[in-house]
């Protein structure tokens, strides 16, 4: 590849303006403008399986926080003083109707003592 002469601006006047443009490479597509390729999204099975898996461990915490805060021995109206949210947030909460962020997670889990891995897993079953 030959070396090309590079210009220089020196006071608004640019030396070296023998240096031509590259000539453009047609190819039939209309210059500047790119193709976007997007990614493709999950096979809708895999999707479905996702969603369901959220759904799941909404319900699996709202059961075990139930079940930690009537062994704690409280109401949902203490625990929703306690963390100032009201007390039909949690009872959705309970019920796995509304989804909870991890802050809220971490929150209950602290109010009730309870380990938050321990309150995303489903109760074994079984009875050894």
């Amino acid at each position: 590849m030959a070396k090309r002469p590079q210009s220089v601006s020196i006071g608004g006047r640019t030396k070296g303006s023998d240096v031509q443009p590259e000539p453009s490479v047609t190819s039939g597509k209309p210059a500047g403008r790119k193709r976007i390729y997007s990614q493709p999204g999950p096979e809708p099975a895999q999707a479905l399986r996702r969603g369901c898996l959220a759904k799941d461990l909404v319900a699996v915490f709202g059961d075990n926080l139930r079940a930690a805060r009537l062994k704690s021995d409280l109401t949902q109206a203490e625990i929703a003083d306690r963390l100032g949210i009201t007390q039909q947030y949690l009872s959705l909460i309970e019920t796995g109707r509304k989804n909870v962020t991890l802050r809220t997670m971490i929150a209950l889990a602290d109010v009730l003592g309870a380990d938050l891995s321990a309150m995303l897993q489903r109760p074994r079953s079984g009875g050894s």
